[in-house]
């Protein structure tokens, strides 16, 4: 990384002055041609935008961004240009969107002059280059008045015979409608600064991540209208065609297949391009990511579609983490898992590829724990921990999800605050990042000051509000939710423990305390008959509904004893009383939240004194957690087999749910992705003892059978292998102590 300044010699740039009565989802086309008379060996350039933008140089495509972030801290990207520079002419050309509505993934700058309406700003200093009014610009032929869907942003509907063809490419002769850019201008005091940063953009910085992947992803043949890719993906999905001018042609998207052609729900994703009637053809690809498996397309008959394909958008995984073992069905989940976290990977960890790529808090728990071991670069992990601090509320707790329009909600789910200081503490053990630990420890320390204001004099937390989540499944949640209360002395731990590490004794030893009182607090919510947790109580004491996801949390959090986890684990593993109620994708379109509060009883065959409710696979993480916890580790392999199913079926990737109709939840979602942790965390038992994995235990599932493993750790790989007899090989890479418990 370059060591930029603060301060940028570029100025904010937008092809006309913008104004604040023009619609949303505008296009600009932005270029600027120079001369070079050598091309240095590296020529490092940082570029941002609100809103995206794609960065041709030469008219190869060099760099797409800026990464999701709140405008007050907008990111910016570094990418070195020389790779596709060249002596003589040369161009650096940008397609610019600014959404202008706030969507899953982009929330609104509060404007200030004429900045907040869309713009776009780069230097390279090394060739002297930067945005200001010596650029070109013009608008790009997007509509703007096109349907925008609750999860996701406005369709692009694109018109080829406006389309500047060859705009990007140094050859190109700009005809009258591009004129000179305008240099953009903060309001207010502000209005001495003209070069960046400045309102409302003020502080801004690197996005610290890895450029995303730009892989190709090959289309199956058209079939009735339909291309399979064969898995699902995040990609932007291209075709190639030839017809008259005036015709269209449009594309959509969807990860399931009905008899009509591809089921477009939960997501309306839809790419319509108008034709120029180009003898040679022509082709168009979207400009944001969808995740998707099919593609439908469909033109007018006078429209060939000559080709059609995708370029997959996400976090690149690196090489080498690997488990394998004996049971080849165990090992196919592990790949699914990874791959699932892949697509649900880009600027940030995504609930799912495909309905709304939303940075949710609690989701992002999971993501992180399976990125530790499935790949050494943890930079995302760091990014994702720091954009939801800055989507922080005035009263102490996170928004739901980062960055974009559920920040401006006016609830949030409570219990996502305390995944994220959760995963803040996993972060810190795996990396030993100091820096972020000392950065993001205050934030944390809100969040806890703010649940700490709902204790009771029983030492239990009551009537706390917002949307309490736990999981899709119909827990019980009343005056105490006893899930929530677990929640909260596990988190507590996790900040003694950063506390620890930064050597603030006094802020350790308080969150100590708290965590124990929450503990003690919980075992008037022990059903002693029933040998469990009851998920809730209310004015009239506890009540009578029992769920996996309360007394896993339970054990977790060090609230049941031994003889006590043996019971809970008895009754909340026997199949028999398992229930699975039913989720969001089961009930009536419209009726999808008030599901978890419903009784379960009115949904599917429940008794309340004998019936427990299953948790859905996202909380599973949780339960294996409990399991392991209770000293019953080798139960783990049976359990992963629950998801076995979904593979045999021809998943690629791990669902929201354990089961859902076409269109109703996602088939990518990476918070059911917890197998992959667990084989790697569990199974073969390789786990960071100290922060910045100084030592790791080695400690594989005894009588498992033969195994191994390679696992990310900041000092390189450490590889496992465990033979027919149990024998234990470990390789550790310089700087990690291993410890093998006897």
């Amino acid at each position: 990384m370059t060591p930029w300044p603060p301060t940028w010699s570029a100025h904010w740039i937008w092809w006309e002055r913008p104004r604040p009565d023009a619609p949303p989802n505008r296009f600009a086309l932005l270029r600027r041609t120079f001369d070079l008379d050598d091309v240095p060996g590296s020529v490092p350039c940082r570029v941002s935008a609100d809103s995206r933008y794609v960065l041709h140089t030469n008219g190869a495509e060099v760099a797409r961004g800026p990464a999701r972030s709140v405008p007050e801290r907008l990111a910016w990207t570094e990418v070195d240009l020389a790779p596709a520079l060249r002596p003589g002419p040369n161009v650096v050309a940008a397609l610019v969107r600014f959404y202008g509505r706030p969507g899953p993934w982009w929330r609104p700058a509060i404007p200030s002059g004429h900045l907040g309406f869309g713009c776009f700003a780069l230097e390279a200093p090394a060739i002297d280059l930067a945005t200001d009014a010596t650029w070109r610009g013009r608008p790009a032929p997007y509509a703007t008045d096109v349907p925008s869907p609750l999860h996701g942003v406005a369709e692009e509907h694109l018109d080829g015979r406006h389309w500047p063809d060859g705009w990007e490419d140094v050859g190109f002769v700009e005809d009258d409608a591009w004129v000179g850019a305008v240099e953009l201008r903060a309001g207010g005091p502000a209005t001495a600064r003209t070069t960046l940063p400045v309102d409302p953009y003020p502080a801004m910085e690197a996005d610290g991540i890895a450029p995303l992947t730009a892989e190709p992803v090959v289309l199956g043949p058209l079939r009735t209208g339909v291309l399979n890719a064969g898995r699902i993906t995040l990609a932007t999905p291209w075709v190639e065609v030839r017809g008259p001018a005036g015709a269209t042609v449009e594309v959509v998207v969807g990860e399931d297949e009905g008899p009509d052609g591809v089921v477009t729900a939960p997501r309306a994703y839809r790419l319509r391009y108008t034709l120029a009637g180009r003898p040679e053809g022509e082709r168009v690809e979207g400009f944001d990511p969808v995740g998707f498996r099919f593609v439908g397309v469909s033109a007018a008959e006078d429209v060939e579609v000559t080709a059609a394909g995708a370029v997959e958008r996400r976090y690149p995984r690196a090489g080498g983490a690997s488990f394998r073992c004996a049971d080849e069905r165990l090992n196919r989940i592990w790949d699914v898992g990874a791959r699932t976290l892949d697509v649900c990977s880009t600027d940030a960890f995504l609930d799912c590829p495909g309905r709304e790529q939303r940075a949710w808090l609690g989701d992002a728990y999971v993501h992180s724990l399976v990125t530790f071991v499935t790949n050494p670069d943890w930079r995302l992990v760091r990014r994702h921990l720091r954009i939801c601090a800055h989507s922080r509320r005035p009263d102490g707790l996170l928004a739901m999800a980062a960055v974009g329009d559920l920040t401006l909600a006016p609830t949030t789910i409570p219990d996502y605050s305390l995944h994220w200081l959760r995963t803040l503490g996993k972060y810190v053990i795996h990396s030993g990042d100091v820096d972020l630990a000392e950065e993001l420890v205050p934030t944390a320390a809100g969040v806890l000051d703010w649940f700490e204001a709902f204790r009771g004099a029983d030492g239990l937390l009551h009537a706390v509000p917002g949307w309490v989540f736990v999981d899709w499944a119909t827990t019980e949640r009343a005056e105490v939710t006893t899930a929530l209360d677990a929640l909260y002395a596990m988190a507590l731990s996790s900040m003694q423990s950063l506390s620890g590490f930064l050597g603030d004794r006094r802020s350790a030893k308080r969150a100590e305390a708290r965590a124990a009182r929450t503990r003690q607090a919980l075992d008037a919510l022990w059903d002693e008959d029933k040998g469990v947790f009851v998920d809730a109580a209310d004015t009239d004491g506890p009540r009578r509904r029992v769920s996996q996801q309360t007394n896993a949390l339970c054990i977790s959090a060090g609230a049941a004893s031994h003889e006590q986890a043996g019971r809970i684990l008895d009754a909340i593993l026997d199949p028999d009383r398992l229930v699975r109620t039913p989720t969001t994708a089961d009930v009536p379109l419209g009726r999808g939240l008030s599901s978890q509060y419903a009784d379960p009883g009115s949904l599917a065959p429940f008794d309340e004194e004998e019936s427990v409710v299953a948790a859905q696979p996202f909380f599973r993480h949780f339960v294996h957690d409990a399991v392991c916890e209770a000293g019953r580790r080798d139960l783990l392999p049976g359990l992963l087999l629950d998801w076995w199913p979904q593979v045999e079926a021809g998943a690629t990737t791990f669902g929201e749910y354990w089961e859902a109709p076409p269109g109703r939840a996602s088939r990518a979602h990476a918070w059911s992705a917890t197998p992959t942790y667990d084989l790697t965390h569990h199974v073969l038992g390789v786990r960071p003892a100290e922060p910045g994995c100084r030592k790791a235990i080695v400690d594989p599932l005894h009588g498992f059978g033969p195994m191994s493993g390679s696992v990310p750790t900041p000092h390189g790989f450490l590889h496992v292998r465990v033979d027919e007899r149990g024998a234990v090989e470990v390789d550790a890479p310089d700087g990690v102590e291993v410890l093998r418990p006897s």
